[in-house]
């Protein structure tokens, strides 16, 4: 006759199945979720690439509605709509300095790659700024009797 648990766990082995890890065995650490990027280096490339798709995307979006008409909507509608990826290209402007703040070993292509960040998430911030302004200047010239 076997002890309780002495030989289910071979007979499991043996089957294929997981024995369960002894009682001072390190833990197997998870492996994390695939698209999160493992390394600042990635990060700062993706926050980086993601910096000049949401501003271009902007960018995009009031050419199709104003020279070439191709959405049909009022100017004012597209200019608020179009700042949902300015605001975006901002945060992923704020990812892309603090991964490369985090990188240990810099080179000049981190350098070029942030710089790019910079130049684009710039244009990002003061778009934002100028829709800020559109609308103030809106609100304070309104309550102006004429």
């Amino acid at each position: 006759m076997t002890k309780p648990g002495s030989g289910s766990s071979e007979r499991r082995r043996q089957a294929g199945g997981r024995a369960p890890n002894p009682p001072n065995a390190p833990e197997k650490p998870e492996k994390p979720f695939p698209f999160l990027p493992l390394s600042p280096e990635r990060a700062l490339v993706i926050s980086s690439a993601l910096t000049v798709v949401s501003f271009l995307s902007h960018f995009f979006f009031l050419v199709l509605v104003h020279p070439w008409r191709v959405l049909d909507m009022p100017k004012e509608d597209a200019l608020t709509y179009s700042t949902i990826p300015l605001g975006f290209g901002f945060v992923f402007l704020v990812s892309a300095i603090y991964s490369f703040v985090k990188i240990e070993s810099r080179s000049v292509v981190h350098l070029i790659i942030l710089i790019i960040a910079v130049v684009f998430g710039s244009f990002s911030f003061h778009g934002l700024l100028g829709f800020a302004h559109h609308y103030l200047d809106l609100m304070v010239l309104s309550s102006y009797p004429r």
